[in-house]
C-alpha cells in the first residue's frame, strides 16, 4: 500500500509540475506581449512627437506671408508638410489607441495567469500537507 500510494502521489507531483510549467510558460509570454506592445506604444509617441514638431514647422512657414523675391511655390512643400504630419498624428493616435486596449487585455490575461498560480500553489501547499499526514499515518509516526 505503501507503494501504491508513493507512485501516485508521484504521478499526481509530475501532473501539477507540468501544470505549474504551463503556467508560468503563459506568465512569461504574456509579460513579452507586455514588453513589445509598451515598445510601439513609446515608438509611436516618438513618431507622433516628430510629427507635432513638424506640424509646426510647417505651419509657421505657411503663416509667413509671401514677399516679393519667394517663390511663387513656396507654400507647396509646407502644405505637403502639414498635410502628412497631421495624418501622421491621426495615425498614431489611433494606433496607440488600438495599441493600449491590447495592453490592457494583455495584462488581464496576465492577473489571470498569476491568479491562477497563486491557486495553484496553494493548492500545492495543501497537498503536500494531506501527502506528509498520509505518510505519517501509513509510517506510524
Amino acid at each position: 500500500m505503501n507503494l501504491q500510494i508513493s507512485s501516485q502521489n508521484g504521478y499526481a507531483a509530475e501532473a501539477r509540475q507540468a501544470e505549474l510549467d504551463n503556467i508560468e510558460l503563459h506568465i512569461s509570454h504574456e509579460n513579452t506581449n507586455i514588453e513589445q506592445i509598451e515598445a510601439l506604444i513609446a515608438q509611436l509617441k516618438q513618431r507622433q512627437e516628430a510629427a507635432k514638431e513638424l506640424l509646426d514647422v510647417a505651419q509657421g512657414a505657411l503663416d509667413k506671408p509671401l514677399r516679393q523675391g519667394m517663390p511663387a511655390d513656396f507654400y507647396v512643400a509646407p502644405t505637403r508638410d502639414k498635410r502628412t504630419a497631421e495624418k501622421v498624428l491621426t495615425e498614431c493616435a489611433e494606433k496607440i489607441a488600438s495599441a493600449q486596449e491590447a495592453l490592457q487585455g494583455v495584462k488581464a490575461r496576465l492577473a489571470q495567469w498569476q491568479g491562477f498560480k497563486k491557486e495553484f500553489s496553494e493548492d500545492s501547499l495543501r497537498a503536500k500537507r494531506m501527502l506528509e499526514g498520509l505518510r505519517r499515518r501509513v509510517l506510524g509516526r
